[in-house]
């Protein structure tokens, strides 16, 4: 059953699009997980779901650490045993052991049927937890589909992975290994790309910076 279904969802403030066109569905005891840098529309869409957007209320969360408001939703989730919960960069400002039992907590409300709508720009937290993801950028939509299914789509068997004696590495395409090859490359095997590589190649930007 769908929890929540958007179709052809646009906002935008003054002259700046915040979200074009965005269409999704979130299916009950599913992990949706909207992927995006800083900016994409990510929180844009997360308050208007949750009437947020224009709310002058939610003050005294906000005042805490985002480690605590984070922890504060979780709570709520659990006392209430919600049906759709809503999760913006819920492992933000918390340390790996922490973040590792949130990923725990994550998954056993998906398994009791919860439907979770999830912020991240984390690759691997969305790779792991993320039934479906949408890769988010400038308020469009690019891909949708399951982590699984986005990288097949763009796996090459031509892709190279590269490790130089300096640590530097790189992804590259075999018909430019002349170009990238050297005596200081210490490693060299195909691989698959990662949803960071996806977007860098649909989009020729940056994910974040780090």
């Amino acid at each position: 059953m769908d929890q929540i279904i958007v179709s052809q969802f646009s906002k935008s403030f003054k002259d700046t699009v915040a979200l074009d066109r965005v269409s999704f569905k979130v299916k009950e005891g599913e992990i949706f997980g909207f992927l995006g840098p800083s900016g994409a529309g990510k929180t844009t869409i997360i308050n208007i779901l949750t009437n947020q957007l224009k709310a002058d209320s939610r003050k005294v969360a906000e005042k805490i650490s985002t480690g605590q408001r984070q922890r504060l939703l979780l709570i709520r989730a659990i006392l209430h045993h919600l049906k759709l919960v809503f999760l913006d960069e819920p492992t933000s400002g918390m340390d790996p052991a922490l973040a590792q039992k949130v990923h725990q907590l994550l998954l056993e409300l998906k398994a009791k049927g919860t439907a979770i709508f999830l912020t991240t720009h984390n690759m691997q937290e969305a790779s792991k937890l993320c039934d479906t993801i949408s890769l988010l950028n400038h308020g469009e939509i690019l891909e949708c589909g399951s982590p699984e299914e986005i990288i097949s789509k763009y796996h090459e068997d031509d892709t190279i992975y590269l490790r130089y004696q300096d640590g530097q590495e790189k992804v590259i395409a075999k018909a430019d290994l002349d170009n990238y090859w050297s005596p200081e490359v210490v490693s060299m095997r195909t691989v698959e790309p990662d949803l960071e590589t996806i977007f860098i190649q649909l989009t020729g930007e940056k994910w974040y910076d780090q």
